[in-house]
């Protein structure tokens, strides 16, 4: 009886923690199924579903055209679409499951630090800093969820000590390297965190002195991490990039020098866990190196994930905020410096109330702007962007005194505790997969990261003395407001920049079947239209530069393999091209005036197009710059 009652005891607590997991998994659906469909960027969409479609008609990634990624998700997209139908939504139904997926993971991260009334708030400020701020299929979203189930399987490694959680953890590092290449960052922080791990001394183990050759376990490993960081970022080094890219890794360096000084040094113990973690992350990779040596093209593998990524590296960037925007950030770093400190608990009230008081000022804007019935437009174009801004920008500096925190946590608790590793598991992702945003570092880029830089905080606080975690609960609601109704389903481009909001009218086709804002819809209605009338369904056309959206909304066959021109480097490019052109017997070509990424076409190269296609069309209006005269957006030449 007395055990019954026992076990009954035991279980309730887990049942009702899986009960909230799928409430709270309810009300992530009900957020994010409604406005699935809601707003593009034309070539990212016309990115993932021309190469989708590709695959779908039996071509190879890398192999028939360029993949700007590993290629594992083009399959997948494929998959979708086959299932779904070739429309754009088909993609974003997979984007839900996978945002689902990252609520759970959250949720279990938070809940081996937190209670469940801070993990389920947690989880949903970690998804409102995600994937809703750009509801697009792409590649960073899915190496986030697949970072966070590493983490959250490694930190059920670090409880139950069971091989098949590190197994596991590796075939999730697998994935995400079949997805895109920067899945190595997290392969990385696995790895550092096994060695965390290994040092950390069993509860009924006294912390043994470690001698100046043992602690070459951890200074080695901890020096070729930064090495190969700097060496990753040393064409674009300056402070902003040492503050967000280099000085975290090495924080976490010395972070793990604090680990094996507080505990023991038996390598021998980290070479199991290590073996079969690397035999989890080996099954997917040699499965699919596997498919590209029966197909003939691993070298084209290889120059598609480690040559065209360079390239990527070189031609796209965006520079970072300049650093002085971390004092935008005063009251949460006052807050995770005096929170290390075992201050009284009058002291915490007295945070408590000051934490509070710094939110105010945004909250009055928020609920002023939501109160003002006479002004129809949408919140986040009548939010003051010098509020909008400063607390947007103040956390991207944030993953250095996250991780550097971390190891004033450890300094200040007493020896051989038993959870010091469990801390550098969370934390090894916030110094590391700091670098998705490296080299273009955008707003969106940081949101690829936001959740694990989220949990980060979370385990720190959570890890200080009583008291300091209610400290922060002002800036959590804010913060979940603020991401709610400023950043939510607005637009990426100038997403932590200025406050900007799309209206959208409706779905473009029956593929485009989003909700767009008026100028594409006008634009791109008029050049399928044009397309139609000029050129036959599955008819070669050529559309460029970089706008591969072109061909899956007008269904209409690609000759080249090229997806955007900045990745085509050979010489004899355009003459090659002419070529296609006859040798397709192209009808129709439509020159995008206004790239993104690459360059115009040169003027030589236009030249040759008006002679072989004497029609001519000029699609929507464009504004190169404030004394630049306006010109077509788009112009289609036809025979």
């Amino acid at each position: 009886m007395n055990q019954s009652a026992g076990e009954k005891s035991k279980s309730s607590p887990q049942a009702a923690r899986w009960l909230l997991l799928v409430a709270t998994l309810l009300l992530t659906a009900c957020y994010l199924v409604p406005r699935a469909r809601s707003g593009w960027i034309p070539h990212d969409e016309g990115l993932l579903a021309h190469t989708a479609e590709r695959v779908l008609e039996g071509e190879v990634p890398h192999r028939d055209f360029d993949d700007m990624y590993s290629g594992g998700l083009t399959y997948l997209h494929a998959g979708a679409m086959k299932t779904l139908g070739r429309n754009l939504s088909s993609m974003r139904w997979l984007l839900i499951l996978a945002s689902l997926v990252g609520v759970a993971c959250w949720y279990g991260i938070a809940s081996h630090f937190a209670p469940s009334w801070v993990a389920i708030p947690a989880s949903l400020l970690c998804l409102a800093w995600s994937t809703p701020n750009y509801f697009a299929s792409l590649p960073s979203w899915y190496i986030l969820v697949l970072a966070s189930l590493t983490t959250l399987l490694l930190l059920q490694y670090h409880r139950h000590r069971q091989s098949r959680w590190l197994l596991a953890a590796g075939f999730c590092c697998g994935l995400s390297l079949l997805i895109k290449i920067v899945g190595l960052y997290m392969v990385a922080a696995a790895l550092m965190s096994l060695l965390a791990v290994s040092f950390q001394p069993e509860p009924d183990e006294n912390p043994q002195r470690v001698t100046g050759m043992e602690r070459l376990v951890s200074i080695v490993p901890a020096s070729l991490l930064c090495l190969l960081v700097i060496l990753l970022v040393r064409s674009h080094l300056g402070l902003g990039t040492l503050l967000l890219f280099v000085l975290p890794s090495a924080a976490l360096a010395g972070m793990l020098l604090q680990i094996q000084s507080r505990g023991r040094t038996r390598p021998g113990l980290a070479v199991r866990p290590g073996l079969i973690f690397t035999a989890g992350l080996l099954v997917p990779l040699l499965a699919w190196i596997g498919c590209y040596l029966a197909a003939g093209a691993l070298g084209d593998l290889v120059h598609g994930i480690f040559v065209l990524p360079r390239l990527r590296l070189d031609s796209v960037t965006s520079s970072l905020p300049p650093p002085w925007v971390l004092l935008w950030g005063l009251p949460p770093i006052v807050l995770l410096g005096l929170g290390l400190r075992k201050a009284a608990p009058r002291h915490a009230r007295r945070l408590e109330f000051l934490a509070a008081l710094s939110t105010l000022p945004l909250l009055l804007t928020c609920l002023g702007t939501l109160g003002d019935g006479a002004d129809t437009r949408p919140l986040a174009d009548r939010l003051p962007d010098s509020i909008y801004q400063p607390f947007f920008l103040a956390c991207y500096y944030l993953p250095l005194l996250v991780v550097a925190s971390g190891i004033l946590v450890l300094k200040n608790r007493p020896k051989a505790r038993g959870d010091e590793a469990k801390l550098f598991i969370v934390l090894g992702p916030v110094a590391l997969m700091t670098l998705v945003q490296y080299p273009y570092s955008t707003g969106i880029y940081f949101c690829y990261y936001a959740p694990l830089l989220i949990l980060g905080v979370l385990a720190v606080v959570c890890s200080q003395a009583a008291g300091w975690l209610r400290s922060w609960i002002g800036i959590g609601v804010v913060a979940l407001l603020f991401a709610v109704s400023m950043l939510n389903f607005s637009s990426p481009r100038s997403l932590g920049v200025q406050s900007q909001s799309i209206a959208r009218q409706g779905p473009l086709s029956t593929r485009a079947d989003l909700a767009v804002n008026m100028r594409d819809l006008e634009d791109y209605g008029r050049l399928i239209d044009l397309l139609e009338r000029e050129t036959s369904p599955g008819e070669t056309i050529y559309a460029a530069p970089d706008c591969p959206e072109v061909y899956f909304l007008a269904k209409r066959r690609n000759a080249t393999r090229t997806m955007y021109d900045l990745f085509d480097t050979r010489e004899d490019r355009e003459q090659r091209i002419l070529e296609m052109l006859d040798e397709h017997k192209v009808q129709a070509v439509v020159v995008n005036m206004l790239p993104e990424f690459s360059r115009p076409l040169s003027a030589g190269f236009l030249a040759e197009l008006k002679q072989k296609f004497p029609q001519r069309a000029s699609i929507g209006i464009v504004q190169r710059g404030p004394i630049s005269p306006p010109t077509g957006r788009f112009r289609v030449y036809w025979r």
